[in-house]
């Protein structure tokens, strides 16, 4: 009899074991899994990009004293034969990319970078990437000849100032971003003012257009550690099948485990009681047309 139940127990054991090893590797999978759909709202773009648009990109990452001081930025990307010729098309695509890629994951490149002008060169073999300083965008977008680094700093700390003020869950704290923008600031339609176009625009100047305000939400939302994405597309002013739109720029967020679509802009210009029709809005909102596919984690 205790033989038999030595033996029973021992399957028991055995058998408890086998389960435990099924649940863990099982929370495992979940784990891995969950953790391969979930993007990183601040290296989004980044995450998109090929290898060599992604080591052109950390370029543009390290280039920022050049950009401050007016340099050009110049970096080797690789080396070419004669003989063989080389696709111009596809280095200065992939320079674009890597570029486009940089701007909507750091919301506040725009206040020094000002539309560069982009070149592929071929010097004693080398195929090199070559940004240049465009004096008359510096000249159109300047911070009102401020000195740079203490117009950055400005910017900062009033960001700063402010997302130290969001409480609340990260729905409430996304509408209090979405608040302060819409009521604090105005669109510029002059669409000729410094810094129209820039995060810094908005914070500190308190005009800007569309570009302004997406770039501008962004940048607080990453201090907050919100999932929130800059997006640049088409507006359709009456139905898709028309021709009819508008170059536009706005925000989406990953939040209560979906995403949706979030146009400080509209909200800043709607009459009062449709300010917040633009804040958690559906993602199959007809009008909106992002110029690229996005990949969103599964809920």
């Amino acid at each position: 009899m205790k033989s038999k139940t030595k033996e029973r127990n021992r399957l028991l054991f055995v058998l408890l074991i086998v389960v435990i090893c099924f649940i863990n590797s099982t929370v495992a999978k979940a784990q891995e899994n969950a953790e391969s759909t979930q993007i990183d709202c601040q290296l989004y773009y980044y995450n998109q990009l090929t290898d060599l648009e992604k080591e052109l990109y950390n370029v543009l990452v390290n280039s920022k004293e050049d950009f401050l001081n007016n340099k050009p930025v110049k970096y080797i990307i690789g080396y070419y034969n004669k003989n063989t010729g080389v696709d111009r098309k596809y280095y200065i695509d992939a320079i674009q990319r890597a570029e486009n890629a940089y701007m909507r994951d750091n919301a506040e490149v725009q206040i020094w970078l000002k539309d560069p002008l982009t070149f592929v060169s071929f010097k004693d073999g080398t195929i090199q990437m070559v940004l240049r300083p465009n004096t008359v965008a510096k000249k159109y977008a300047d911070i009102n000849s401020q000195d740079i680094r203490k117009a950055i700093v400005e910017f900062e700390t009033k960001a700063e100032n402010f997302a130290k003020t969001l409480k609340g869950t990260d729905a409430e704290k996304l509408k209090q971003i979405y608040k302060w923008l819409t009521e604090t600031v105005s669109y510029d339609y002059t669409f000729n003012l410094p810094n129209t176009r820039n995060a810094y625009g908005a914070i500190v100047q308190g005009r800007c257009v569309c570009s302004g305000f997406a770039y501008a939400y962004k940048y607080v939302a990453d201090l907050a550690d919100l999932k929130v994405l800059y997006v640049q597309g088409k507006y359709y002013e009456n139905k898709p099948n028309q021709e009819t739109y508008i170059p536009h720029a706005w925000n989406i967020a990953y939040v209560n485990e979906e995403w949706v679509l979030i146009d400080a802009t509209f909200g800043a210009t709607a009459p009062k009681k449709k300010q917040f029709d633009y804040l958690f809005a559906s993602m199959e909102h007809s009008r909106y047309y992002p110029d690229e596919k996005f990949i969103y984690p599964e809920n």
